[in-house]
């Protein structure tokens, strides 16, 4: 199957790069037959050096240009928040199949439940990139918590420490504008936990801020009610001096721990001084499941997903329900 993309925007060099890794990594890879036609941006020196690391002949400076003139099979849009839904809009006009955004995708759940509505309606595939999502090590968490190897789930606790100040500018900056990273890897770790033990029923939370009333978060502190019936937890610090993203999974005969060079398993073993008692002791993945090690990710999935009425893993709405969580727990507060 022949299938052609092209990129709209050079935003975020990381997730052009993580995609670009699927089409130009394993030749049994099936995004690896993906012709990558043609670049757009407003920015000229961008579009050079985007020509020159990614190997693309063809730039352009206006995306309706590129659409009409391609008529790529499926587009990656990398631009700034306000610009995402007007590339779509004329996507529709120039029959594009398929999108693949960043999270977050909208600034606002207004404008993302527009945009899922209009890919919807107009059977665009839309996926969201949560690379995690096809991460192996999370598959086999997931295939553990499913298969019931170490009993029933009890929790999630899940952590989110960075520094939102990523530009270098003065502290000073968090009082006037606020921080937070709710909406960026806040709200991936709230799709692991919903990947992991389901919907979201509740919340109660708080958030922390410098000044009342100026922007966002700068830490937030939240119990999540599933479902299920479990409680989850997911605490957030915009204003850390090292980045944390760990997700700690407590499990009735053990415990993972997984998350940024993290990756931990922990079994019971009766204690033979106590009578009746338990420890953990650490595991291995591999003694409960045979691990994943397949090459996938949302270019893959785009692919499995183009030509038919199947929802994507990591789908639009699945993308907006996350963004529905990070504001509930903003309006919770």
């Amino acid at each position: 199957m022949n299938v052609s993309a092209a990129i709209i925007g050079l935003h975020s060099k990381p997730f052009i790069t993580s995609l670009l890794s699927e089409i130009e990594g394993d030749p049994g890879n099936p995004a690896y037959a993906v012709d990558l036609t043609a670049i757009f941006d407003n920015d000229e020196s961008k579009l050079l050096s985007g020509q020159k690391e990614y190997g693309i002949k063809k730039l352009y400076t206006d995306p309706n240009d590129l659409l009409l003139t391609e008529k790529p099979d499926f587009i990656i849009i990398s631009l700034p928040l306000d610009e995402i839904l007007a590339v779509i809009q004329f996507s529709i006009e120039a029959g594009i199949r398929g999108i693949i955004l960043e999270n977050p995708f909208a600034a606002t759940l207004e404008t993302a439940q527009k945009i899922v509505d209009l890919c919807r309606l107009n059977r665009i595939n839309l996926i969201i990139h949560y690379p995690r999502r096809w991460d192996n090590l999370y598959r086999d968490v997931k295939a553990i918590i499913d298969g019931n190897h170490l009993g029933s789930l009890k929790m999630i606790s899940a952590i989110l420490q960075t520094n939102a100040l990523r530009t270098g500018d003065p502290v000073e900056i968090i009082d006037q504008f606020g921080g937070g990273e709710l909406l960026y890897s806040g709200s991936e770790l709230v799709d692991l936990i919903r990947y992991f033990s389901g919907e979201v029923s509740a919340i109660n939370s708080t958030l922390q801020k410098r000044v009342p009333n100026a922007g966002t978060e700068t830490g937030s502190h939240s119990l999540l009610h599933m479902h299920s019936g479990i409680i989850n937890s997911v605490s957030t610090d915009s204003v850390s001096q090292y980045t944390v993203f760990e997700l700690d999974i407590q499990l009735q005969r053990g415990r993972i721990i997984v998350g940024k060079d993290t990756k931990q398993i922990y079994v019971i073993e009766p204690v033979p001084s106590e009578n009746g008692g338990f420890e953990l002791v650490p595991g291995q993945f591999s003694d409960f499941i045979q691990m994943n090690r397949e090459t996938d990710g949302a270019v893959s999935e785009m692919l499995r997903t183009l030509d038919n009425s199947n929802l994507p893993e990591s789908s639009g709405i699945n993308a907006l329900k996350n963004m529905e969580i990070a504001f509930g727990i903003y309006y919770s507060a």
